[in-house]
């Protein structure tokens, strides 16, 4: 019985964990861009916003021609869409 508790409270503790860092990783992201969108409007220089339009353009070719999924940018794995 004492051995399930120790069980549970680690994998609890464990979620936790990568709840807080998935919480902070998206809270990273979204003052990045709300950084990258201030330093472009303050000088009034839109062209940095090119780095960004390459994270929404780059996917593009396999969503569209490919089966729909992703699972090639994070495979070890080299090829093509599919």
């Amino acid at each position: 019985c004492f051995r399930s508790l120790l069980l549970d409270d680690s994998v609890n503790l464990l979620l936790a964990c990568v709840f807080t860092v998935l919480a902070g990783l998206a809270c990273m992201f979204s003052t990045s861009v709300l950084l990258q969108i201030l330093a472009c409007a303050l000088y009034n220089n839109w062209w940095p916003m090119l780095a960004a339009l390459m994270y929404i353009i780059v996917p593009m070719p396999c969503l569209f021609f490919g089966d729909g999924s992703t699972r090639f940018l994070s495979s070890g794995e080299g090829g093509a869409c599919g």
